[in-house]
């Protein structure tokens, strides 16, 4: 069975798409068009693919109206004036686009065979987030960083007191600081709503993400229990690997807001999953890992305005992997 796979397409007014039904207007079927539109092949989208139920709706039926697309929301899901509450969106998600619908399959923590009579390949869909524990940077580059942000502090008359610097890095500190540097950085908290009363946030995304790990675990052992010898591809947008980050983004902290180091966890808890499939880093790759070779594959467009699409290796519209390969 083929299937194409890609991430970050980000269908958006301003970026690679447009708020009405011209499609044909946008960037993204300038450059992409007759390479999306396609039908022999089932289509597997890692998130940020728009904003909203209704961009969804627009896209999908726009440049995959004859294929079984599976998809994720990546972060920017949440993206649009209205300042959706994210739990709400998700739901909205599920009942128009429902786990048993034959074309058009979103899945948050939950579930699919790709061929129901078959039952021999699944995909496990989710955002995932991450747990902010991952950093490449030596005990003294994370101290410059903390110092950095404690001078700008001082000079905005926010702390008096002294810098003292860590003595040894560990997961709770890197932790705290990461999720400081992602409230401060990263525009996905000015959008979308944890609730009536409260905005996004990291911390919001570290709950996701522990709950994401569980679920996760659960759809894997219940399709093992309908056949244990199910081949399973594993899709999120939130990155499972340090190594889908560009090499020119190393040495940053804001990359624990980008991927989680879970490769062994994978490798070791997930035994039937022999492909991961990914997005959120704008970084194309294709590795193996772990003791069990499993490829890893991350295929997304990117910003077509900032010309993402092009650098390193160039997006493929058409990036296909046959399942019997896996």
């Amino acid at each position: 069975m083929k299937i194409k796979i890609m991430s970050d397409l980000h269908y958006n007014g301003g970026l690679n798409g447009v708020e009405n039904d011209n499609f044909s207007e946008s960037l993204l079927y300038k450059y992409f068009g007759n390479d999306l539109i396609t039908n022999n092949c089932i289509v597997l989208l890692a998130g940020d693919i728009t904003s909203g139920v209704q961009n969804h709706k627009r896209f999908l039926k726009s440049f995959f109206p004859n294929c079984r697309v599976i998809f994720i929301d990546g972060n920017h899901v949440c993206y649009e004036p209205r300042k959706p509450i994210l739990a709400h969106l998700k739901k909205e998600l599920k009942s128009e686009f429902p786990k048993n619908d034959s074309q058009y399959t979103y899945l948050d923590n939950d579930w699919v065979w790709l061929d129901d009579s078959k039952k021999d390949v699944a995909v496990i869909g989710s955002t995932l987030y991450t747990d902010y524990e991952y950093s490449d940077l030596t005990l003294d580059e994370f101290n410059n960083h903390c110092k950095s942000y404690h001078l700008w502090q001082v000079a905005y008359g926010l702390t008096n007191e002294d810098y003292k610097p860590h003595k040894k890095l560990t997961k709770k500190i890197i932790r705290e600081e990461s999720l400081l540097t992602a409230s401060l950085k990263l525009n996905d908290f000015l959008w979308g709503n944890e609730d009536v009363f409260k905005s996004l946030s990291p911390e919001y995304y570290l709950k996701l993400h522990k709950k994401a790990k569980k679920e996760i675990k659960r759809c894997h052992d219940e399709i093992l229990s309908i056949n244990a010898n199910a081949t399973i591809i594993l899709m999120t947008h939130h990155c499972l690997s340090p190594r889908c980050i560009d090499e020119k983004y190393r040495k940053n902290i804001i990359n624990s807001s980008y991927t989680s180091d879970l490769e062994e966890w994978v490798d070791e808890k997930l035994p039937n999953v022999k492909l991961v499939l990914s997005g959120h880093v704008h970084n194309r790759c294709d590795f193996m890992f772990g003791q069990r070779n499993i490829r890893y594959i991350t295929n997304p467009c990117g910003y077509i305005p900032a010309e993402e699409h092009s650098m390193g290796i160039p997006f493929n519209p058409n990036f296909i992997v046959e399942t019997n390969d896996l």
